[in-house]
């Protein structure tokens, strides 16, 4: 189904067209990076004001709810409350939600006011977005009496001195009263004055604009719609912008669909279909080539054959911004099969990626590089987290998930787990098959044992295995990321993310309730690395004994061991009982060795013996 008598050009003023030219990239051609914190705007206009006889569109706020419920899932950069810690970072404005609450109206004045709030304050390292499903009108304007605009109406040519405004139609929109100077109307959005003066002035590193509306002017002579049809106009710094339609088409919708034909890709490339697999994250660039070339494939199909092609403009300077990390489904958790002992030395599985040893536990290797460990000044940090360059020298093995109960049985030959069946808390998890959880209650002298018996094991000879060292557990936390992001999926942790005290989520996150005990290993995705529960579960044992002045005492090192004795060991990562601040990549916590709880386990480093 069309929308009638919708469409948008971009028209840039002649000021503008004579400063200089937009950037198009081919490609992503730039490193993905997670964008500080992301806020978005998304307007749906469903109905409109009778008087400017604008006909009703049927699926706008289908496009845009469905849009809000993706930004606004876990792990999203989009994800959590503004600083104001009460107004969630995505804004949604429908007319069915302007009929519970006034403010929710997609009038021309709460756009505004929302507008402002969006792109006011913001900082280099954020995104804003904007996302607009609307009709949307190009009106030619001649100069009327007292330098007054005028609407140039019918099918003939229009007054020489006349110009041409593109508009964004809010649900109260009025087509007269534009002023023939500035473009500027009250009960109109003015895209012009959206992308270079909105947008185009805001601070925030990447600005992005998506519009789902035609670009069919139907009534304008061929000869003056060739006047306006720009080919290169200037594009802020910073900014990337997708149409669903090139120039002269219309962008259409379908009942089979329930969204416009373009929103429907959208959010299937948000979904995971444009997810790169290497990052497994779906940035701004994987995004727009996925939707451009899926509405090439498959746009025909619902529009009687017409080809329906997005048109993306960009000039991001920056890094790629990451938009979405897709929660694909998971594997069921089973118990691994056995090893037959026989192998002289694990499996390799992907290319030296990951490798197999001889209980079938996965291990990724992991590259070696330099880091900046602890916290940079500014963050949220502990004392103890002094920032300060650390090289790990030697590419090694770590374990892709926390050793199991069913791990440490077959290696030990018992399971000391509280959550278990025959545990102390039988009773938190009882009808659940507990062999995939982490083992817990074993102390540090315990992971250490686990360690040396199987590397002792027939099937493994030639490898060495051991507990990390903190820098070590450190660097593939991050995944390979340099900066001090507190996770390695970005800024915020809440429900969705790790199993932790969901209550008292970090970085913005919303308070949901909390699990209240350990899980399966692996329930949530996994960094760069392929490391799952790096953040939450259980805190994991490190090698190293921990001091707190350590980091002053190493300002930059290869290879740190820790201290060369002391009263603590290290552990890391945070607990399913333990809060947000605790589960972060830089934060330390030290623990009696002896100690054995419910919420202390480990995982295992693989090296080549010596």
């Amino acid at each position: 189904m069309s929308r009638p008598f919708l469409c948008l050009r971009l028209v840039v003023s002649a000021a503008l067209a004579l400063s200089g030219l937009f950037l198009l990239l081919p490609g992503s051609g730039k490193e993905a990076a997670e964008p500080g914190n992301a806020y978005a705007l998304l307007i749906g206009v469903k109905t409109f004001d009778p008087r400017s006889k604008l006909k009703s569109l049927n699926f706008t706020e289908n496009d845009v709810e469905e849009l809000a419920k993706l930004l606004n899932e876990p792990g999203s950069p989009f994800h959590g409350l503004r600083p104001d810690e009460k107004t969630p970072r995505v804004r949604v404005l429908t007319s069915t939600r302007g009929g519970k609450n006034d403010a929710d109206k997609p009038t021309a004045a709460n756009i505004r006011k929302e507008l402002n709030d969006l792109t006011s304050e913001r900082m280099r390292k954020e995104t804003v977005l904007v996302v607009v499903a609307s009709h949307g009108l190009e009106l030619v304007v001649s100069r009327g009496a007292g330098g007054r605009g005028e609407l140039a109406r019918g099918e003939g040519e229009a007054p020489p001195d006349a110009l041409i405004y593109p508009f964004v139609c809010p649900s109260d929109a009025q087509l007269d009263g534009t002023d023939y100077a500035t473009g500027e109307n009250q009960h109109l959005i003015n895209l012009d004055k959206l992308i270079s003066d909105t947008l185009g002035k805001c601070r925030a590193g990447t600005k992005l604009l998506v519009v789902d509306a035609c670009r069919k002017l139907d009534k304008v002579p061929a000869a003056q719609l060739l006047s306006v049809n720009y080919k290169a106009k200037l594009v802020p710094e910073g900014m990337g912008i997708m149409f669903s339609c090139k120039s002269g088409q219309v962008a259409e919708e379908h009942p089979d669909l329930q969204h416009g034909i373009f929103s429907y890709f959208l959010l299937k490339g948000l979904r995971g279909e444009a997810m790169d697999t290497a990052s497994r994250v779906v940035t701004w660039s994987s995004l727009e080539s996925y939707v451009v070339k899926a509405m090439v494939a498959e746009s025909s199909t619902y529009t009687g054959g017409t080809l329906q092609k997005p048109h993306r403009l960009d000039n991001i300077v920056d890094s790629d911004p990451i938009l979405a990390r897709p929660r694909l489904p998971l594997a069921k958790s089973k118990p691994p099969e056995k090893g037959d002992g026989r192998s002289s030395r694990p499996e390799t599985q992907a290319a030296g990626k990951s490798m197999k040893n001889s209980i079938n536990m996965v291990l990724m290797r992991i590259p070696k590089g330099k880091l900046f460990m602890g916290s940079p000044r500014g963050a949220v940090a502990d004392k103890d987290e002094k920032q300060h360059e650390v090289e790990i020298t030697a590419d090694f093995y770590m374990a892709a998930k926390e050793v199991t109960q069913w791990e440490y049985k077959e290696v030990m030959g018992r399971n000391p787990s509280a959550y278990s069946e025959g545990g102390e808390q039988k009773n938190s998890v009882r009808k659940q098959d507990t062999n995939n959880f982490p083992v817990e209650n074993v102390s540090w002298s315990d992971a250490d044992e686990f360690c040396k018996t199987l590397s002792a094991r027939q099937g493994e000879r030639g490898w060495l295995y051991r507990l990390p060292t903190e820098a070590e557990w450190e660097y593939a936390c991050r995944g390979g990321n340099r900066d001090a992001r507190p996770f390695h999926f970005g800024n915020t942790l809440s429900a969705g993310l790790a199993n932790f005290d969901c209550r008292l989520p970090f970085g913005g996150g919303l308070p949901q309730n909390s699990l209240n005990h350990p899980c399966s290993v692996g329930t949530f995705q996994p960094n760069f690395f392929g490391l799952y529960d790096m953040h939450g579960n259980v805190r994991e044992w490190c090698a190293d004994w921990y001091a707190r002045d350590y980091y002053k005492q190493t300002p930059k090192s290869k290879d740190p061991p820790g201290p060369a004795n002391g009263r603590y060991r290290v552990v890391r990562g945070g607990s399913w009982m333990e809060d947000g601040r605790s589960c972060r990549t830089t934060n330390r916590d030290s623990c009696d060795p002896t100690r054995r709880d419910h919420y202390t386990g480990f995982r295992v480093v693989c090296i080549r013996k010596p």
